[in-house]
């Protein structure tokens, strides 16, 4: 499996130039071994009633909360560890599918400019995905008082979908830490507001 064998590649720190390249690999490889690799975008089948829960996910950075309805059920420890890693937590929703995780890296993030890094996400996401398309990004202010990229995008996977995907992207002194938020292109809108509140209660402690 080309994306798994490719995040089992990737370094535990890097530093000077190589940061973007760093940064987008772990990102786009993470997302790509979901979506084309392990579970296809099918159409939906259930749904539940509404009702407001919180998880937290714990890591070698410390604790990780996140807001979720109860449309949206969390992965087990058992189901994370068929990603190898990738993901320090991760929840769906079934009805539409949509798949909202969260990725920690450990890095020195200090000097990491957001427009710079959005310029290379410009370019590798050509370069990566199939019929990619950028749709718009800015800069937004997570868990109080940090900033982070909001990347938006879609493309074809490789069972021939439209996807749409949510990028977040947030340095954190020497950790950075990636929310990405994927659906199919005619299902995203219906989701972005539940979207759009989770990863604004995204909060580290």
């Amino acid at each position: 499996m080309e994306n798994e064998e490719a995040l089992e590649r990737l370094p535990g720190r890097v530093s000077g130039s190589s940061i973007y390249i760093y940064l987008l690999l772990a990102a786009i490889l993470a997302l790509g071994f979901y979506v084309t690799v392990v579970r296809p975008f099918n159409r939906p089948d259930i749904n539940t009633a509404p009702q407001a829960r919180i998880t937290k996910g714990s890591s070698a950075d410390g604790e990780i909360f996140l807001n979720y309805p109860a449309t949206w059920s969390q992965l087990t420890e058992g189901e994370l560890a068929k990603y190898n890693g990738a993901f320090v937590l991760a929840i769906e929703r079934t009805n539409p599918r949509v798949f909202l995780s969260v990725k920690t890296q450990t890095i020195n993030a200090a000097n990491v400019k957001l427009e710079e890094l959005a310029g290379s996400l410009d370019r590798q996401i050509l370069k990566t995905f199939t019929d990619a398309k950028k749709l718009s990004h800015d800069v937004i202010t997570l868990s109080g008082k940090r900033q982070a990229l909001r990347y938006e995008y879609s493309f074809q996977s490789a069972s021939k979908a439209k996807v749409r995907e949510q990028l977040v992207i947030m340095p954190a002194d020497s950790k950075v830490y990636h929310i990405s938020a994927s659906a199919r292109e005619e299902d995203f809108e219906s989701v972005r507001g539940e979207l759009n509140s989770m990863i604004q209660s995204f909060e580290i402690k």
